[in-house]
């Protein structure tokens, strides 16, 4: 392992991990399920304080308790070698090697040191997505976000944890590239969702001018039914939005949101894998993959991503933690009792960023019967789910 210095200070403005100076040089870990305390001692060398620190696997759980910092905490990664970053980074996104390599200059926060990274190897991606199929770009032509929607319906699936939803309505704005998914549980409702995406569309785009317009010109899909039917036209007449769809039974026509789908899906089964999570996860691997790849692709041929091609603004991804990581959610107040001294946490397991609730993480809270979305959370780095595989698949 390389050498890195700890700072003090960042540990708890990062962290809120505190340091005192006595008369054990050690770092002492919480006690473990008998009671007793674990010591990793330092040795006094040359003025500074050594931790000789062997590699271990990093789905070890020897030193989880190392590994939890503020959902938005990006100092311990930017001071970890080049390689070592993009390891981690690539546990969070599951980006290939070049992908990694233009983080940060897609980002706003990703460490400069991966642009020196040597492409990590990942056997959850290796199982994943052992056949990957070519996705061509030779037909796009930059226009404006709005000119040319595509959408598509895929399912479907084994019914979710989260209400039993069973499809993922994937749309795709053409210039951008940037995608978004809503999830179903049955095809007919895709007309709403569709309204829903139109209303969030436009007033994303009209953020700042002072005369609202309609952003979304044409809306290309499939000839599956839920969008041929009366209902779907009379919302698209209403909206003022052109429809066009593809040639009958052939699908390929519409390659945008196929190969959108193909992406989203090729992350879904690497962090379903790499996490050990059950398939009934899916809906939240879905929103998760398609938050990734808003932030860290783009147009074919662009050097900017979705996010930023969309909104102007360079796209942060420190605060997307690892998929099924541990997490500690803050409680409410009035969820804890200071009588009986109760934990001000729960523990749980990251499942993504909340899509309805800025800045919010959906978390899998056992001791919470319908889980929790919470702002304040903390994160572990190394532990993924697969030391609770067994709690979720009981969900």
């Amino acid at each position: 392992m390389r050498d890195s210095l700890l700072s003090v200070g960042q540990l708890w403005s990062t962290d809120n991990t505190d340091c005192h100076f006595a008369n054990i040089r050690a770092l002492e870990l919480p006690p473990d399920a008998s009671g007793r305390r674990k010591l990793l001692p330092f040795i006094r060398r040359g003025g500074l304080f050594e931790w000789h620190v062997a590699h271990r696997d990093p789905r070890s759980s020897d030193l989880r308790t190392l590994a939890v910092h503020s959902s938005r905490a990006s100092s311990h990664i930017q001071v970890m070698a080049a390689n070592d970053a993009a390891h981690y980074m690539h546990r969070r996104l599951h980006c290939g090697g070049a992908r990694l390599k233009k983080l940060s200059e897609l980002t706003s926060d990703a460490p400069q040191s991966l642009r020196h990274a040597a492409t990590p190897s990942c056997e959850a991606c290796a199982e994943a997505n052992a056949t990957r199929l070519p996705h061509s770009s030779e037909l796009y032509k930059p226009s404006h976000p709005g000119r040319l929607i595509h959408v598509f319906v895929s399912g479907p699936f084994l019914p979710s944890v989260d209400g039993g939803r069973r499809y993922a309505l994937v749309i795709v704005d053409d210039h951008s590239r940037f995608k978004a998914v809503h999830l179903m549980r049955h095809k007919h409702e895709a007309p709403k969702h569709i309204r829903s995406f139109l209303a969030g569309f436009t007033a994303l785009l009209n953020e700042g001018r002072d005369t609202p317009t309609r952003v979304v010109g044409t809306l290309h899909s499939d000839n599956a039914g839920e969008f041929l039917s009366k209902k779907f036209t009379e919302l698209l007449a209403d909206e003022g939005v052109h429809a066009t769809t593809c040639t009958p039974h052939v699908h390929q026509l519409n390659g945008v949101a196929e190969q959108a789908i193909r992406s989203i899906m090729e992350l879904v089964r690497s962090n379903l894998v790499a996490s050990g999570a059950p398939a009934s996860f899916w809906t939240h691997a879905v929103a998760h993959s398609a938050d990734v790849l808003n932030r860290t692709t783009g147009p074919p041929h662009s050097p900017i991503s979705s996010y930023e091609c969309l909104t102007g603004v360079k796209p942060r991804i420190m605060p997307i933690p690892i998929f099924g990581c541990r997490a500690f959610a803050v409680k409410p107040r009035e969820a804890y009792s200071k009588t009986r001294i109760e934990p001000r946490a729960w523990v749980g397991i990251n499942l993504g960023r909340s899509l309805t609730s800025p800045g919010a993480y959906n978390l899998y809270v056992p001791s919470v019967p319908c889980g929790c979305v919470h702002v304040c959370v903390y994160a572990g780095l190394r532990l993924c789910v697969r030391a609770c595989a067994c709690a979720l698949a009981d969900v």
